[in-house]
């Protein structure tokens, strides 16, 4: 009888880990992207057109990057604005403007202890977040009136 007891909390003890994997899995998957709800005092980009051939893409001239509904990684974005980047200091080479359009971007968009995710949202469409998506030093074409 021992023999059996002892498999039985081995079984209940290796059911409850996995329960336990579980809840942290679905936790991290459903709610591990918290930056989502940083939308508070963001501004609105509702009746900015979308760039042409894109979905649901906009341009924001203050920010000079388009944005998307999508969150992509706020240093892979950022790095956008240097020459080059110094990956081994952490350091953006290139002008003063580009080092400054640099942290900005770092500032608006870097995960900070505020949220966990790629990004912060940047603006707001229609009660939706959206995300720098790519450094653009002019606008996309939009689509016509």
């Amino acid at each position: 009888m021992g023999k059996n007891n002892n498999a039985v909390i081995i079984i209940v003890i290796i059911v409850i880990v996995l329960i336990l994997i579980g809840i942290i899995v679905y936790y991290i998957f459903y709610f591990g992207d918290s930056c989502s709800l940083l939308i508070e005092g963001l501004p609105d980009i509702s009746d900015v057109k979308v760039c042409i051939d894109t979905k649901n893409v906009k341009y924001m001239s203050d920010l000079n990057m388009l944005v998307s509904p999508v969150p992509q990684s706020s240093l892979i974005l950022c790095k956008g604005f240097c020459q080059s980047f110094d990956n081994t200091n952490d350091h953006c080479v290139g002008t003063n403007d580009d080092k400054l359009l640099y942290e900005a971007c770092i500032k608006s968009t870097f995960p900070d202890n505020k949220c966990t995710g790629l990004a912060k949202p940047v603006a707001i469409s229609d009660d939706i977040p959206y995300y720098g998506l790519i450094v653009a030093k002019m606008a996309c074409i939009t689509t016509p009136d």
